[in-house]
């Protein structure tokens, strides 16, 4: 169990009883696996919505990894956000909003408290220069324990509208939440 958990293969919840962890999901990145399917149609509108490459990501120790990626259908030029790339949680949008997800900690960076109180995180250039990241944590349902770690957001350049863009994360993060509560 301790070699499984060390890497996050599984873990034990509060009362004791053992799940999946979060690695076991890159284990299925490749295959249309539920959360895919689940997200997945989400993660495209959210880009679609914003005209902005959309992320879906999730922990994985101490890192935020994509899991998702979708660009929007009819851009003209698209940021590539390569899924399975991977950053420390508390650098860029992605990895914070996670961290904000979770309950508060002792001596946690301002950028997590923010994004805690506002909803979502919103970085600047901290992951790849020129770029803007809107995140926000994905609070899913108790039977999802796997997928406990999650936030969704988009990455863009130059006219990214950010009001817009966080109005629509918001929304996604509830959506990806209530679709998963009716699966």
């Amino acid at each position: 169990m301790n070699t499984l958990a060390d890497q996050h293969m599984l873990r034990r919840l509060p009362e004791g009883r053992i799940v999946l962890g979060s690695a076991s999901l890159l284990l299925g990145l490749n295959a249309e696996g539920a959360l895919r399917t689940l997200a997945g149609p989400i993660v495209q509108a959210l880009a679609d919505r914003t005209q902005a490459t959309a992320f879906l990501s999730t922990a994985v120790g101490e890192e935020g990894v994509a899991v998702l990626t979708p660009t929007p259908k009819d851009a003209f030029v698209n940021i590539n956000y390569r899924v399975g790339s991977r950053h420390p949680l508390t650098q860029g949008a992605a990895g914070i909003a996670i961290l904000a997800g979770r309950g508060a900690t002792e001596g946690e960076p301002e950028s997590v408290m923010n994004a805690r109180e506002l909803g979502y995180s919103l970085t600047e250039g901290q992951l790849q220069k020129g770029t803007t990241g809107i995140a926000s944590p994905v609070p899913m349902p108790r039977e999802f324990s796997v997928w406990q770690d999650l936030s969704i957001g988009v990455v863009g350049v130059g006219g990214l509208d950010h009001d817009l863009a966080i109005k629509e994360v918001l929304v996604a993060a509830r959506d990806l939440a209530r679709a998963a509560a009716r699966a």
